[in-house]
């Protein structure tokens, strides 16, 4: 694929903005882990000085026990306040970051190149056809939610999560809906954009009798359908993670711990492998499917896709009729 000086210049900006970002994560992450043995070495002292006092009464202050549990929960969620400042300037850099990339989808788009070079046409068919698709025709949303539709702009904000010291459980899905009705009949190649830009955070309860669970994960999906003449013809792409797994717990004695993972990514689909046949003047749905779940006990756990410039845009569709 050839680029412009412009385009190249794009590229090189964003190929060292995710360095960047990746330079950030293994930071953050230190600093989470150090905060963790600072806590854990003095947790260590306390329950060895609980220790030889049990020892030596033949009894164990409950009530001391409890004091020192919600101190260390109220230290595990004042760390994770402090992180915020960090991880909120690390917003704004991925907002750029995806401006960016989407400023060089438009210009392959204004000069009507595909995103990823593509075999030769068969030169006895018809020329092949690129469809920008850069709004969306519909979006629905099951769960509380905010939605916007606009030119390479289509956005989710919201802010799913559970705290419950018994449990629960949240799962908010997302639709945006793309139609193009082609011309003729042919074959239809397809990229899809997905660009999160928000976080997951936990906490783990130190008041737990037994266990203290938090698991949360987001996914993306692409599908492209076509019904005619009531049969309906369907390629679906694999599911992509929107980010990292949360999967933390503790047993017995539980502790209090906390964690972020951040969700910046810029996803890209494509039918790499299996084009959809099409027919003239059927509708064609391409659906771009958004999942965020999650479940709790005796923990806290939720996403952020809604402060600030945190959100999930769904820039655009772009098809190839071939």
């Amino acid at each position: 694929m050839d680029l412009t000086r412009a385009e190249k210049k794009m590229l090189t900006r964003g190929l060292k903005a995710i360095q960047a970002d990746r330079d950030f994560k293994v930071s953050l992450q230190r600093e989470i882990w150090n905060h963790r043995a600072r806590r854990e070495r003095v947790a260590t002292k306390y329950r060895q000085g609980l220790l030889k006092s049990a020892f030596r009464v033949a009894n164990i202050d409950e009530a001391s026990i409890a004091r020192r549990q919600e101190l260390d929960h109220r230290s595990a969620l004042s760390h994770l306040a402090e992180l915020m400042p960090k991880i909120n300037t690390h917003a704004r850099s991925t907002r750029q970051r995806h401006a960016d990339r989407i400023a060089l989808l438009k210009s392959l788009a204004r000069s009507k190149r595909p995103p990823h070079s593509l075999p030769p046409p068969d030169p006895l068919g018809p020329p092949p056809e690129l469809i920008i698709l850069n709004e969306a025709d519909r979006v629905s949303v099951d769960g509380d939610a905010t939605t916007s539709l606009a030119p390479w702009n289509n956005t989710l904000k919201t802010a799913p999560g559970a705290s419950d010291r018994d449990s629960a459980t949240f799962d908010l899905r997302c639709e945006f809906e793309f139609f193009f009705r082609p011309a003729r009949s042919g074959v239809l190649h397809a990229w899809a954009w997905v660009a999160p830009n928000g976080l997951v955070e936990w906490a783990t309860d130190s008041l737990c009798e037994v266990l203290s669970l938090a698991l949360a994960k987001g996914t993306a999906s692409v599908v492209l359908q076509q019904n005619s003449a009531g049969i309906t013809n369907q390629v679906a792409l694999p599911d992509q993670p929107l980010g990292p797994v949360v999967s933390e717990g503790s047993m017995v004695n539980c502790s209090s711990d906390v964690g972020v993972l951040l969700y910046d990514q810029f996803l890209g689909f494509e039918t790499s492998a299996m084009e959809l046949p099409v027919v003239a003047t059927s509708p064609v749905q391409v659906v771009v499917s958004i999942v965020l779940q999650g479940v709790v006990l005796s923990a806290m756990c939720a996403f952020d896709f809604n402060t600030g410039p945190r959100q999930i845009n769904v820039p655009a569709v772009i098809l190839n009729l071939l």
